[in-house]
């Protein structure tokens, strides 16, 4: 089975040149026949001339035509070639067996596949399933904001969500998968068409999932295929990013729930936050994590504590709250972190810390 890669760039150079090195790897590795593409959506000369180090054809677009845009072209380059695409941030770095993995899922008839993403490293913090879709999903988070009923509400249904994909030993059906990196069958991209170009950053996997479901195509979340995504390191490169989002956001709720429940939502969201962390105090991120028979640590930037990442507590090891090297990449301000027990209860107690403070030392 042939691999065809896309892997779309803005002023992000280094970090495509790491992942393509570790796609081919991971694909010799595991005897698959590959060929990759590196969509160059914004480079500086010097990071011009790095791009070239990678061996991998590139396709410079001037416009930027975003995400969608450039995995649309480089889908075109490859299309007739391959039988299955890869889809992918310049931020991933796959992990061995990864593809292999996905292909095989593949080629047991799901159309879309995507692996677990770890924050870190293999081991550490998971990152989260995307949101689900919904109606109801979407009401409920908006009234997280209304209050700690709600925001405890929330937080409980998304936790569900995410520790099903989680907990996964085995691929399970999901359509909640990570545009960061998606195997798809050239058979499926057919069938679903091209992601949306008026998406120009985020949404757009989102939006081509759907647009799978209904057309009763499977997808699969695959746990045994690993790859770590160091997580918004390219997207602050990009000025727009904040006003591309909600725009996105926008449009992907436009079309899936009409404009009268966006307004609803609209009307949820413009009321007084009244969210709170609830009792809390300031954490030492290289301290060891106060147990207190927890079985996962959460952590995430928004105060109502979802969506986000977590590091399983395993056996009776106390472990530090961050690595020095997450700690190290993490956007400067407050991070959330609750611990929760295997059934989904939580610690009553909730901790904060600020990767704008010193990061921690090994000394």
């Amino acid at each position: 089975m042939k691999l065809g890669v896309v892997c779309v760039h803005y002023h992000a150079a280094s970090l495509a040149v790491r992942a393509l090195d570790a796609i081919r790897r991971d694909a010799a590795s595991s005897g698959l026949d590959c060929r990759a593409v590196i969509i160059d959506n914004g480079s500086t000369t010097a990071e011009a001339g790095e791009l070239r180090t990678s061996g991998v054809k590139i396709l410079e677009l001037s416009d930027n035509p975003g995400y969608a845009g450039g995995v649309n072209r480089g889908a075109a380059e490859l299309l007739d070639s391959v039988d299955v695409l890869i889809a992918m941030n310049p931020d991933v770095v796959v992990q061995q067996g990864c593809l292999k993995q996905l292909v095989d899922e593949i080629e047991s008839g799901t159309a879309v596949a995507g692996p677990r993403f770890f924050w870190d490293r293999v081991g550490g913090y998971q990152l989260p399933p995307t949101e689900a879709c919904g109606r109801i999903e979407e009401l409920v988070r908006a009234l997280a904001k209304r209050g700690p009923f709600w925001t405890d509400l929330a937080r409980r249904r998304w936790r569900r969500h995410a520790y099903r994909h989680w907990r996964s030993e085995k691929p399970i059906p999901s359509y909640d998968l990570s545009g960061a990196l998606m195997a798809i069958s050239t058979e499926a991209w057919r069938k679903v068409g091209p992601f949306d170009e008026g998406y120009r950053l985020y949404f757009e996997e989102t939006d081509w999932l759907q647009r799978c479901r209904r057309l009763g195509l499977p997808a699969r979340f695959v746990g045994g295929a690993h790859a770590i995504h160091l997580y918004a390191q390219s997207t602050p490169t990009e000025p727009r990013a904040q006003r591309w989002f909600a725009e996105s956001q926008e449009r992907f709720r436009r079309r899936c729930y009409g404009r009268s429940f966006v307004a609803l939502l609209k009307r949820l969201a413009g009321a007084p936050d009244a969210a709170t962390m609830g009792p809390a105090e300031r954490l030492d991120p290289s301290a060891p994590w106060p147990r207190e028979s927890a079985d996962w640590i959460e952590i995430s930037p928004a105060v109502q504590g979802f969506p986000a990442a977590a590091l399983r507590l395993m056996g009776g090891a106390q472990e530090p709250v961050l690595s020095e090297a997450l700690w190290g990449q993490m956007a400067p301000g407050p991070y959330y972190l609750r611990a929760a027990h295997e059934g989904g209860a939580e610690v009553s107690k909730a901790w904060v810390l600020k990767s704008d403070d010193v990061a921690p030392s090994d000394d």
